[in-house]
Formats: C-alpha cells, structure tokens, sequence
C-alpha cells in the first residue's frame, strides 16, 4: 500500500510546477507581444519575439490541459475512495447495506444472482479481472437462458478491447447484450444493478480500479439503487455511444469468433495498447506535395494501459537509424518518467530523453483510416521551438515479436529499417496523406 501522503505530495508538487509552467508560459507569450525588445535582451537566440510568443503559447495550452485533466483525475479517485468509505461507515450496525466480504469470497453468490436476474446493468473500469472465467461464465449462462430482458454494460476502452468479450461462447445467444464505452478513463466505483422483477431489484458495489480483491456490499434499499441507476446514466452519457452512435448501445454479434464481434472498427474506437512506429516529419507552413520517406526522425512507442492510467514508452533514432535516445514510465527504470493525460482519442506526453536535457511535448491521436489503426500526431521540440508532424501505425506481435517479449533491447539497423519500410508502405497506401501529414486536430 503506497503512503498516502506521499501521493498527496507529489500530486501537490506536480501541480504546483505545472501551473507555474502555465503561467510563465502566458506571460512570455504576452511579453512577446508587447514588449518584444525584453524578450531579444533576455533571450538572445529568440531572433523572432513574435514566433517566440507563439510557441510560449503552444506550451501554455498544453501545460494547461496537463494541468486541468490531472486535477480532474486527482478529484475523482479522492470522491470514489470517500464514496466507498462512507459505505463501509453506514454499514456498521445498519440492515439495509450488507458488507459481504472480499471480491474472492462473493464471485459464486453474485454468479448466482445474476442468473436468477431478468436483467442486469453493470460496470466494469480498471479491473484486474476482466478475463476471469467465472465472470465470462456469467454472461454465457445468462445469454443462453430464455425469458431474460436486457445486460447493459459500461466499459472503458481497455475493457472493451480486452479478451472478456471475445472469449465469451455465446453463438446461440438468445438475450441482448448491450455495450456502452467511456470516452476516456476515469475512476468509478463499479456495481451491478440486478432486476429481477417489477418491485424487487438489489445494486452490489465496492469493484474500484486498482484494487485486487475490495470489500463488496449489497443494498435492496429502494432510494440506494435508484441513485445507481443515476449514476449509470450519467456514465452513459459520457460515452463513445453519444459521439458515435447517437446514445445507442453497442451491439456484439456472438455468431462471430473473437475480436470480429467488435464493433469499434466503424466507429472510430482505437485500441491504442501495442507497439507503434512513428514517422517524424517536418512541420509544412503551407499545405503541398511532400514525400512519405522524407523523415527526420522516427520512434518505437509502447503503449499500455493499466488499471489507473496510460503508459507510454519511447525510443527514439535519427532518419539513419541512429539511437537518438529513450523515455519512459516505470518506476524501477532509470528513464525520466513522461507527464501524460489521456482523453478520448488523444494523449499528451511531455518527453525527457535519458540521459539529456533535451524535452519535447507530443500529441498523439489515434484514428481508423482506410480499415487500419493510425496515430497522427504533432511534437514540439520544446529547446528550439521547432515543431514535427507524426504518422504512425501498429506494428504486430508477428511482425516485432522481440519488443513484444521486451521492448527494453535495441533492434539492429536491418530489423529497424525492416519495421521503417513496413510502416512507409502501410502509410503510402492511406488515403489524402497529404491532410493527414498536418499534424493532429482537437475535433475529437
């Protein structure tokens, strides 16, 4: 268990130096404007104070959506953990909210309930567990079992593109399954609302992310229950569903095998975990013809993502293949750890490379082009103020089977332009590359 007020001080460290790299970022980006000759005298190599201004700005922008998500982040975590102690409180000594143990211990009691339910509205969000034969059991049981009405799920991303929904064997399914997926992580507390006719209906609770094995209750209290199922919609409308499918649920076809069932293809959902290559090209003033091999830069980035948060990973090399350097999250590495915030399609990593004093801020956003993953993206080297537009795809298991096993080793040259070659020919192929070449949008 980590301390608390430890987080809470790094938490309060990181913002604060934030929100002092936001406001000197405005300022400078003021100053700039209006008194350009401060800026000549203090910054000598800024030849240009209004293009200076400029990217002081750019930083500014991006200080502050780091800044905003991470508080918004901090608050919800803090509401759930207040959320799930004042349960456990009002359980003391009080009938209408029983504490029936860990996780571990109430899997076969709510198993069974499940079965008995006509339908059923559940969460599952930064769970360990979401692969757990018991739970996917649930679902075949249910679907398979007439007279049943509805199983609404909300998930994230992560879980929807997880092997739960693919390792269910339902393809007589006789219920319906539906699926809402959150736009961007948050931390919730999990539950599943359990009807089992007009007047009788019970919520359990207690499932928050991180957690292996959390205490569980369970309430049959009328008002408790209707606040869940407040809280369901409001998770609804916070949902890929609203933006894509006009507040319609998902629909999983089980006549299909595994991740074939998913919808997200048409909808825009990216399942961003993997290896990705990036080609790094240089920011065009002007739209125009530009060559899909004429790279400055190009980096191997891993994503992944826990329970909690997005993690990313970068090596970077030269056009040449030169290993330029590394960035990376793990506590236990000897890697500047990155500053990332994550929402919707987009995330924002603020780079250090080992070793240097070299930083950069990206923005990755990941989209569905002509039927394949895409990341188009912009970086901005934050020493010169220059600024790169990106162009990724994934590279697969099959074809980097070494980074898949450990993404800490160096590829060769010939296995680095093996991947480089791979990735010019899948991005040559796409469809108005010259649009796509401008660097990543806020319309998401």
């Amino acid at each position: 268990m980590q301390n608390p007020s430890k987080n809470n001080l790094k938490y309060y460290l990181y913002i604060t130096s934030t929100a002092i790299a936001t406001i000197l970022s405005y300022t400078m980006g003021i100053i700039s404007f209006i008194q350009p000759n401060i800026i000549l005298e203090i910054f000598p190599i800024a030849n240009n104070p209004l293009v200076f201004g400029m990217v002081c700005w750019v930083f500014g922008s991006v200080f502050l959506q780091f800044l905003l998500l991470t508080e918004i982040n901090y608050r919800r975590k803090k509401e759930v953990q207040e959320l799930k102690q004042s349960f456990k409180d009002s359980a003391k000594g009080r009938g209408f909210i029983q504490c029936l143990g860990v996780a571990s211990e109430c899997t076969q009691l709510i198993a069974n309930r499940i079965s008995q339910a006509k339908s059923v509205r559940n969460t599952f969000v930064g769970l360990y567990d979401s692969d757990n034969p018991n739970i996917v059991k649930s679902y075949e049981n249910w679907l398979a079992n007439p007279g049943k009405e509805t199983w609404e799920d909300i998930v994230g991303v992560r879980e929807f593109f997880s092997g739960r929904y693919a390792s269910i064997v339902a393809g007589h399914a006789i219920n319906s399954h539906e699926v809402y997926v959150l736009r961007h992580y948050m931390p919730i507390l999990n539950f599943v609302i359990l009807k089992y006719s007009q007047d009788v209906e019970e919520v359990y609770w207690g499932w928050e992310p991180g957690q292996r094995d959390p205490e569980i209750f369970r309430s049959y209290e009328t008002t408790l229950i209707n606040s869940f199922k407040s809280y369901f919609q409001e998770l609804k409308n916070r949902t890929w569903n609203q933006k894509v499918n006009k507040n319609k649920p998902f629909f999983l076809d089980f006549s299909k095998v595994g991740a074939e069932r998913l919808p997200g293809a048409e909808l825009g959902l990216v399942n961003k975990e993997g290896i990705w290559i990036t080609l790094s090209y240089p920011k065009r003033r002007r739209r125009g013809s530009s060559d899909v091999r004429a790279i400055n830069r190009f980096g191997l980035i891993k994503f992944e993502i826990d329970t909690s948060e997005v993690k990313v990973r970068a090596k970077i090399y030269e056009s040449d293949g030169t290993f330029n350097g590394t960035a990376g999250v793990n506590h236990e590495d000897d890697i500047p750890r990155p500053v990332i915030a994550h929402y919707t399609n987009n995330v924002f990593v603020g780079y250090q490379l080992e070793g240097t004093n070299s930083t950069a801020v990206c923005h990755y956003q990941f989209r569905r082009k002509d039927n394949i993953d895409i990341i188009q993206g912009l970086y901005i080297d934050r020493k010169n103020g220059t600024k790169n537009t990106i162009l990724g795809v994934r590279l697969s298991a099959e074809q980097a089977p070494e980074l898949y096993n450990d993404f800490k080793i160096n590829p060769d040259k010939d296995r680095l332009f093996k991947f480089l070659n791979s990735s010019v020919a899948k991005i040559s192929q796409l469809n108005n590359f010259e649009n796509l070449n401008q660097g990543a949008t806020f319309d998401e």
